[in-house]
């Protein structure tokens, strides 16, 4: 029996309880989680190896979560970004315009709204084989 890659995702995000919420939900859906609370932590996460997705938050050393987007997307521009963020829609698709992110969840971490989001990047992942 073939056994099934585990896919790792990257958790950046400072708040303790906004961070432990994500990873169990990435856990509970068999993903490896590398978590980080600063955004050169982010960084040397991403140059070490392909990172397929990752949850971006507020870190240190960024003044928000779109600078951060932006690093990421500079950094890692294969790398599917969902944000962690309780800006409006609107704004989240006016500042992340052109970055091609999956979407955004709020700082509570919907398990609906993240379930989904992660539904449609395994869709993707699946697609491209």
């Amino acid at each position: 029996m073939e056994q099934k890659k585990q896919t790792t995702a990257v958790l950046a995000e400072k708040d303790p309880e906004v961070a432990r919420t994500a990873a169990a939900q990435l856990n509970d859906r068999s993903y490896g989680v590398a978590a980080t609370t600063t955004l050169q932590g982010l960084v040397d996460l991403l140059k070490a190896s392909p990172v397929p997705i990752a949850l971006v938050g507020r870190v240190e050393g960024s003044g928000s979560p779109f600078e951060t987007l932006k690093e990421v997307v500079m950094t890692s521009p294969m790398t599917s970004i969902i944000l962690i963020t309780d800006v409006s829609a609107e704004e989240v698709d006016e500042e992340a315009e052109g970055y091609g992110i999956l979407g955004h969840v709020g700082m509570d971490v919907p398990v609906k709204d993240l379930g989904g989001l992660l539904d449609n990047f395994e869709k993707i992942r699946q697609a491209l084989g």
